[in-house]
């Protein structure tokens, strides 16, 4: 809720807020399942095992296509790595709707099996537990992957920025270590025939979803929450240019910016832009002046560039861009 009260207050709402709020919602319907669970009743075990399988796909899902919309609103439209990310949210949003047709159909073609002994819980198949866990971890290293394909190699950052970007952005690794884990935990007891590991089988499968879903929402709203707590607390003035707008140039827009980080020094030199200095005055950004006015990025630079809606780019990109 933070994250869509900081975002609505800035006039920033987007697509990944908005598949944010969808997980929270299904989260809400997903963490009744495990008070009911501990019922007697057949009816609510049955009742409680649907609502398991129908929520808890959906809300995983939605919060890795909310991770790729965060990345693909960083990068301007039309490059190559804003297809990827928008190409992953696209398969995200397959990877979910396939195995939620998969599991109604499997569920519902045994009811006559699963629904008259306990623990009442509809069975998945070996083939099919495999078969998520490998979309659940290849979605995860593409959430790695993409982002600092982006941006990694493209901003110049002290060591301490380059952590805090490395945490924000890889933390979908935390996920998937944590699903590979607990499936193998799964997997080991399901094929025991002892009574007691049996029960702590079904322990497990209660109890796992929801440690994955919290852990998934945690990761989802963590670049928002880190960033906005970041600048609360930062103690370096943020980066932008001082000045009346009215009687200075505009400003570069961002895909000039980003094309520029792409195109390298020879694009910058045959088409220079006017970038803004440090007191707030705009001067041309030939080579001469690019190197008179060189700067390590700060981390409150890169911390606006995620607060900021792409029309905003152009003041919050390090003046510094790395130019290969």
């Amino acid at each position: 809720m933070f994250r869509i009260y900081r975002r609505r207050k800035t006039c920033q709402l987007w697509r990944d807020d908005y598949f944010a709020l969808f997980a929270l919602l299904w989260d809400c319907f997903f963490s009744t399942t495990l008070w009911i669970g501990a019922s007697q009743s057949r009816v609510a075990l049955i009742f409680n095992s649907w609502v398991a399988q129908i929520t808890f796909v959906p809300l995983i899902w939605s919060t890795r296509i909310s991770l790729a919309f965060s990345i693909a609103r960083l990068i301007p439209s039309k490059q190559i790595m804003w297809t990827a990310s928008i190409g992953l949210v696209y398969l995200c949003g397959g990877f979910c709707l396939g195995f939620l047709l998969h599991i109604s159909i499997l569920c519902a073609e045994d009811v006559d099996g699963w629904m008259q002994v306990a623990p009442y819980q509809c069975p998945l198949s070996s083939s099919i537990a495999i078969a998520r866990l490998v979309a659940d971890v290849l979605s995860d290293f593409a959430l790695i992957i993409l982002p600092i394909s982006a941006f990694w190699h493209r901003l110049k950052l002290l060591a301490t920025t380059r952590r805090l970007i490395q945490a924000c952005f890889c933390a979908s690794m935390l996920t998937a270590t944590c699903n590979i884990v607990l499936s193998a935990l799964l997997f080991w007891h399901s094929n025991s025939s002892a009574p007691q590991e049996r029960q702590e089988t079904v322990f497990l499968a209660m109890v796992t979803p929801h440690l994955l879903a919290a852990i998934s929402l945690l990761v989802c709203n963590g670049l928002v929450v880190v960033t906005s707590v970041y600048r609360l607390f930062r103690t370096e003035p943020p980066s932008r240019p001082i000045g009346d707008p009215k009687n200075s140039p505009p400003a570069p827009t961002s895909t000039d910016i980003i094309q520029g980080m792409a195109t390298g020094s020879t694009a910058a030199t045959e088409s220079p832009v006017n970038m803004p200095s440090r007191d707030g005055q705009y001067q041309d950004s030939t080579p001469d002046s690019h190197l008179a006015n060189t700067r390590t990025s700060t981390s409150s630079d890169f911390i606006e560039l995620t607060e900021l809606s792409e029309s905003d780019l152009a003041h919050s990109i390090p003046y510094d861009i790395e130019r290969n």
